[in-house]
């Protein structure tokens, strides 16, 4: 995540504990409170609008993974979506993920169950889209 971070200045990194979270989810987010029950942290960085991940970048990704433990899950590429899925035995999966012009990672410190990893990457690209949660900690840090 870090070297993602260091590679594009303008994204805007958060971490989310589970506490924090779940505070910050509107009450009638009951599935998505039921998918992140096992996790611990969300490290969650947002990329500016058009920012894209070439394939030497893609590359070195891959390859820091591999070298923390990760394994390749699966990737699912669509006419507007793609998705890098990566797990470590234990608790941690990292999620690489572009949907339009629009792209993310996620690094999960916990569990969540793999038929639900595609609805908590939506779920956190639809909160974060409007701007509300990221006004939200941007405000906190400049106080």
């Amino acid at each position: 995540m870090q070297y993602m971070a260091d590679q594009h200045d303008d994204a805007f990194t958060m971490v989310f504990y589970y506490s924090t979270l779940k505070m910050w989810l509107p009450e009638d987010e009951v599935e998505l409170k039921k998918i992140i029950y096992d996790v611990e942290k969300i490290k969650m960085l947002k990329f500016s609008e058009g920012d894209i991940i070439d394939s030497d970048e893609l590359t070195k990704i891959k390859e820091l993974l591999i070298d923390q433990n990760y394994e390749e899950m699966m990737i699912i590429k669509g006419p507007s979506r793609q998705l890098l899925i990566y797990i470590r035995e234990g608790k941690g999966i990292f999620i690489l993920g572009s949907q339009g012009s629009e792209s993310m990672a996620l690094d999960i410190l916990g569990t969540i169950p793999i038929n639900k990893l595609l609805t908590l990457q939506e779920k956190l690209q639809t909160l974060t889209a409007d701007g509300s949660i990221i006004d939200s900690i941007r405000n906190l840090q400049s106080n």
